[in-house]
Parts: structure tokens; C-alpha cells; sequence
């Protein structure tokens, strides 16, 4: 009994000295000017913060599964032609297969995955900032629709990254029209410029930035909505918002 006392404590002790506390009461998320909003409270570690898996994925048009079963669970992401994987307790997280160094892993807290925010968000291209007069998160996709003019029959779409977009396989729709705009193979958004798809009688075409659709109306009403989706006809953006 005596031998087995101080093993225990010793034990005890570096389970507390390697647990790694989690602060509660982190800054809000926006995502596009919309506020995200979460059922549990957000975590800060080591001045990451980490959120809810499923509620950011889904904020994020991104979709999520779970894999590895219950021996390494792990949160597979996909988004386009990104695909993220977070093994539960890791600080090696993969994007595209390619390995990652985290700075804090995905953890369980009270029976929910929290992630790192940054991480994922930026793993997908879209631009991540911090608002410190309001202590909020505010990530903007990669590419989103800039404008929708129903006059001029224009739709702006815009690269709101650091990286080039290949937007082969993407394809922008409205609510009422019968065939989709389609980027052509190969087409490249270049980081922070703005490519202008045309309809209308009027449209016309001036590679790369003015892209021809059709010379019919597309846009022929206010409530007329415009999807924008990926080579996975995922929904990446909607406007209006």
C-alpha cells in the first residue's frame, strides 16, 4: 500500500499539470454580415478560439461527416475542391492530405467537438479578421457575390482572398431562370479582383474580368434570388443576404 500511494499521486499530478484549461465567454462570429449563433458557449485556448464543429461547418457551406469510428474520431470537411480532416485530441490536422501543425486540437467539451476557428476558415480561402472595438470574429468567403444589378442584367462576383480561385465546375443560377451560367474550364479568379458575369441583350464578352451568359433576361424581378455554387453544386453563396 505504501508503494502504491505516491505512484498515484504522481499521477494525478501530471494529469493536471498536461491538461490544458479552457476559457469560456469568447468573442461573437460573423460569417458574410451575418451573426453566427452557437447553442453552446465558445472556448479560448491559448488565445485560439474554438467552436462547435457542426455549427461553423455548416456557417462555412461546408459539409461534415464524421470518420475513424469511436478508437480516433475525426471531422472530415469538405468545401469545393478542399477537403479538411481534425482528428479529435491531434494537433496535426490535414488539408488536402497534406499535414498541418495546429496550435490548439480539436477537443470534446461537455459532449460537443470544439475546433479552431482560424484554422478552418482560412484552410477553405476565406479571409479572417478581428473587429476589437466589437470583439468579434469576422470571416468573409473566399468568393462571394459582390452585386446582383436587375437594370444592366450584371452579376459581380468577387475574390475576397489572398490565393487565385479556379472556378472550373462552378456555376452561378438564378431562382427563375431555366439554364445555369457555367465558368468556362480552367477560368481563375485572381486574389482580390472581380469578374462581371453579363445577360441581357446588351451582354458582351471581355475576357477575363466581363463573361458572357446569354442574351436573354435573367434578372427580371427584386425577388429574383442568385446562387453561386462549387464543382460539388454545394450552395456557396446566396444574395441577397
Amino acid at each position: 500500500m505504501k508503494t502504491k500511494l505516491p505512484i498515484l499521486l504522481l499521477t494525478l499530478v501530471l494529469a493536471l499539470t498536461m491538461a490544458v484549461p479552457l476559457a469560456f465567454g469568447a468573442p461573437s462570429v460573423m460569417v458574410d454580415g451575418k451573426k453566427v449563433n452557437f447553442d453552446v458557449e465558445l472556448g479560448v485556448e491559448n488565445g485560439r478560439t474554438l467552436v462547435p464543429v457542426r455549427a461553423i461547418f455548416e456557417a462555412l457551406n461546408a459539409k461534415v461527416k464524421w470518420v475513424g469510428g469511436e478508437t480516433k474520431p475525426a471531422v472530415l470537411a469538405n468545401k469545393g475542391a478542399t477537403e479538411i480532416k481534425l482528428e479529435v485530441g491531434s494537433i496535426t490536422a490535414y488539408r488536402n492530405g497534406v499535414p498541418i501543425k495546429l496550435d490548439v486540437p480539436a477537443r470534446v467539451v461537455n459532449n460537443r467537438t470544439m475546433v479552431p476557428i482560424r484554422f478552418i476558415g482560412e484552410s477553405f480561402g476565406d479571409k479572417v479578421d478581428w473587429d476589437n472595438k466589437t470583439e468579434t470574429i469576422v470571416i468573409t468567403s473566399a468568393i462571394t457575390i459582390a452585386d446582383v444589378d436587375l437594370i444592366k442584367e450584371t452579376v459581380a462576383i468577387r475574390n475576397n482572398s489572398v490565393k487565385n480561385f479556379d472556378l472550373t465546375g462552378w456555376y452561378l443560377r438564378s431562382k427563375t431562370a431555366k439554364e445555369p451560367y457555367q465558368f468556362p474550364d480552367g477560368y481563375t479568379l485572381k486574389a482580390g479582383s472581380t469578374a462581371f458575369i453579363h445577360s441581357g441583350p446588351m451582354a458582351t464578352e471581355s475576357l477575363p474580368a466581363h463573361l458572357f451568359w446569354t442574351k436573354d433576361y435573367m434578372w427580371n424581378n427584386d425577388e429574383d434570388q442568385a446562387n453561386l455554387y462549387d464543382s460539388t453544386a454545394n450552395i456557396v453563396y446566396s444574395w441577397p443576404r
